[in-house]
């Protein structure tokens, strides 16, 4: 069963300091006035196997009154459920450090899950139930425990603690148009399991592939370049923001799995009516690994934010979270948003439209290139943004897709995707 999110946004505020009165002043931006914001919404979601769970996601604003968008950014996530399921999480993003030139960016985050997607590698997988029914009928398994052993035929559970961070160095004098120099450290502890039982579901996919789960520490270096000309980074309605990397796993530095990585991520936005009221945004992601990595990484891309691919709300909205796994990932994502509300009440709102078109292949690994040469696996649908002074937004999406037969996947965060 594939959960669905019922989070919605009971409340979001934000509250600037010296902000809420500068609506009286001409086009005073958050940022130029000294002092706090913060912005926050509780969620609720449910799944049979992971139970009913609550949280709350909110980010608490720095402004000096010269950097933008803001001095420092503190992010944080808060969820449990009902059977003891966690995924917590706390971003730091701090700008302007060693007289402007560095940039700081860390994460740190426990998540314990029962509902990790794994259907196997490449293109080619297709959750198929009745191989999960025969799978069950095979162990001779009936009522209730036949129920749970085919809804968790194609689900892995697992402990994760993890964390990254990153610095990004300024390499130009040009504030509109940024070169960085960014290095940075991501490591992940995977314990397969969860709190009450260790070990795969047994029976499952996962299971016959890897009996006792993937357990180890996966720590990973990367380097790489990136160019920023965003008009405003956390609603940018014009500008480009492009950045490639080379990453690696290794026994030197503590990882079990070692690999090399290469990812190349380009992220544009056109304004096309009323500067910027209506933008056409994109991204496009083609990200590279030779040698061994866990399923967990494979889901995943190199970059300086790392996208879990493919499928899921940040690549291949509509289709089930980590679908399709491999070492080679390409994904288009076109936006459409129209900015169709804004006004000043104290902080400026505004409310956004989106459409939009997830479009990705995955190649099981570099043997496998003609997998990309298939029809893509495709998302579409709509959201709506709400964002205050432009730095704390909310975001949520309704995707479908053919590949899921159109049941429909809803999503709920804060901060566009890109």
């Amino acid at each position: 069963m594939r959960a669905l999110a019922l989070a919605a946004v009971l409340a979001a505020v934000s509250l600037a300091g010296p902000r809420a009165h500068a609506a009286e002043e001409d086009d005073t931006e958050a940022w130029e006035s000294p002092g706090w914001g913060w912005g926050g919404l509780p969620a609720v979601n449910f799944s049979t196997d992971e139970g009913l769970g609550g949280g709350l996601i909110g980010t608490v604003y720095h402004y000096d009154g010269e950097t933008a968008p803001y001095r420092t950014a503190i992010s944080f996530l808060t969820f449990v459920t009902t059977r003891n399921i966690h995924y917590h999480r706390v971003d730091v993003d701090a700008l302007g450090l060693a007289n402007g030139k560095l940039r700081m960016d860390t994460r740190t985050e426990f998540n314990a899950t029962r509902t990790v997607n794994f259907c196997g590698f490449g293109m080619d997988v297709d959750c198929d139930p009745a191989v999960a029914e025969a799978a069950a009928d095979s162990e001779g398994l009936e009522g209730v425990a036949r129920e749970d052993f085919v809804r968790q035929f194609y689900l892995a559970r697992v402990i994760r603690p993890r964390g990254w961070v990153n610095a990004r160095i300024r390499l130009n004098e040009d504030d509109d148009r940024k070169v960085e120099l960014m290095a940075g450290w991501r490591a992940e502890l995977l314990l397969p399991g969860d709190f009450g039982e260790p070990g795969p579901y047994p029976g499952s996919l996962y299971a016959e592939i890897f009996p006792q789960g993937e357990q180890g520490l996966l720590s990973i270096l990367q380097t790489g370049v990136m160019y920023d000309s965003r008009d405003n980074e956390p609603a940018p309605r014009k500008g480009a923001w492009l950045e490639t990397s080379l990453r690696s796993g290794t026994r030197v530095w503590g990882s079990r799995w070692e690999h090399v990585g290469f990812n190349g991520i380009a992220r544009g936005y056109v304004p096309i009516i009323g500067e910027g009221k209506l933008t056409l945004a994109s991204r496009g992601i083609v990200d590279l690994l030779v040698g061994d990595a866990p399923i967990f990484e494979l889901g995943r891309t190199g970059g300086s934010k790392p996208v879990d691919f493919l499928g899921g709300e940040e690549a291949g909205r509509g289709i089930r979270a980590s679908r399709f796994l491999g070492k080679v990932k390409v994904l288009g994502q076109p936006e459409l948003r129209w900015a169709f509300v804004e006004f000043e009440a104290g902080p400026t709102w505004e409310l956004t439209l989106v459409g939009f078109v997830d479009v990705g292949w995955v190649a099981t690994d570099l043997a496998s290139l003609d997998e990309l040469g298939r029809a893509p696996m495709v998302g579409e649908g709509g959201g709506l943004r709400f964002a205050i002074n432009q730095n704390f937004i909310v975001r949520a999406d309704v995707g479908v897709s053919a590949v899921e037969d159109y049941e429909p996947g809803v999503y709920l965060n804060i901060n566009h995707l890109f």
